[in-house]
C-alpha cells in the first residue's frame, strides 16, 4: 500500500542520515584524537589539552624551534605577495596548532601551495623541511611530486632523526637519487617512530646499493618499526628478505598494540582474556 511504501521510504532516509551522521563524527574523531575528545568538548578545548600534554616537550626544544623558525623566514623574507605555503609552514614550525597532524601542499584548491613549493629553490624548501623536525603533532608528511632532489632526502634524513611523532612519510614522483635516499635509509637506524616509506616513481630507477642498504637495515633488524615500504625492489633475495621483516615488525607492532590493551584493561580494573591481535 502506500502508507506501506511511504514509512519504508522514511526509515531509508533515516538511515541515510544516520550513517551520514556517524561518518562526519568518526572525521571529527580522528581529526582531534580519540584519547583527548569527550562529549561535548569543543575543539578549541581538545587543542588545549594537547598543548598541555606537550608543554614539557615544547618547552625544552623552545630554542631549536625559535631557530628553525628565524632561518624560514629569513629563506622567505623575499616573497612579497600573499604566500597560503609560507602561512602554513609557520603553524607548522611555531606548533600552535595541534590538530595539524596531516602535512600535505596538496591542498584541493588548485594545488597552489604545491606549485608554490615546486618552485622554490632549494635551500628554501630545506628551510621549510627543518620546521618539522621537532613539531610533536606532525603524524603524517606526503611530499608526493614536491621536485625535491638530494639535498632534501639529506634534511628529511635530520627530519627522522629528530621528530618525535612522524609515522608515515610519502615522498614519491621526486628526484630523490642514491645519495638522498641512502641518507634516508640511514635514518632510519635510529627511527623509533616510522611506520609507512613511500618511495616509488623516483626520476630515476631506485639503484641496487639502495635495496641492498633496506635489506642490511631490515634484515638484520636494526630497524624493527617499519612495518610498510612502498618501492618496488627489483632483486629477489633483499624483496624476500625485506617483505618478511616486515611482516616481523608487523607481528611486533600488533604484540605491543596487545600488551598496552591488557595494561589499560587492568589499570581501568577490568580484568584480562582478550585474544592477542586484537
Amino acid at each position: 500500500s502506500m502508507d506501506t511504501t511511504s514509512i519504508v521510504a522514511t526509515i531509508a532516509v533515516n538511515m541515510i542520515l544516520l550513517v551520514a551522521t556517524i561518518a562526519r563524527l568518526s572525521k571529527h574523531l580522528r581529526s582531534w584524537g580519540t584519547q583527548n575528545w569527550r562529549p561535548g568538548k569543543s575543539k578549541e578545548d581538545a587543542s588545549r589539552a594537547l598543548l598541555e600534554q606537550h608543554a614539557a616537550e615544547l618547552e625544552a626544544t623552545r630554542p631549536q624551534r625559535a631557530a628553525l623558525v628565524e632561518q624560514f623566514e629569513m629563506a622567505t623574507a623575499s616573497i612579497v605577495t600573499p604566500s597560503p605555503l609560507r602561512r602554513y609552514l609557520l603553524r607548522l614550525g611555531t606548533c600552535t596548532d595541534p590538530m595539524l597532524t596531516h602535512v600535505t601542499f596538496e591542498d584541493g584548491h588548485g594545488s597552489s601551495m604545491l606549485s608554490e613549493f615546486r618552485c622554490w629553490m632549494p635551500s628554501r624548501q630545506y628551510a621549510a623541511l627543518r620546521l618539522l623536525c621537532h613539531n610533536p603533532f606532525v603524524t603524517s608528511l606526503v611530499l608526493n611530486g614536491c621536485a625535491l632532489e638530494d639535498g632534501a632526502g639529506e634534511v628529511l634524513a635530520e627530519v627522522l632523526t629528530l621528530s618525535p611523532s612522524l609515522t608515515a612519510l610519502s615522498v614519491e614522483g621526486n628526484d630523490l637519487r642514491e645519495p638522498g635516499l641512502l641518507a634516508l635509509v640511514e635514518s632510519l637506524r635510529t627511527n623509533t617512530t616510522l611506520r609507512e616509506l613511500r618511495l616509488h616513481h623516483q626520476r630515476l630507477t631506485v639503484t641496487t646499493p639502495v635495496e641492498e642498504a633496506l635489506h642490511a637495515l631490515l634484515h638484520h633488524a636494526h630497524n624493527t618499526t617499519l612495518c610498510k615500504l612502498g618501492l618496488a625492489v627489483r632483486n629477489d633475495v633483499p624483496r624476500h628478505r625485506i617483505e618478511a621483516a616486515l611482516m616481523r615488525n608487523i607481528d611486533a607492532a600488533r604484540a605491543a598494540r596487545h600488551r598496552e590493551s591488557m595494561r589499560r584493561r587492568e589499570e581501568r580494573g577490568e580484568g584480562v582474556g582478550a585474544a592477542p591481535g586484537d
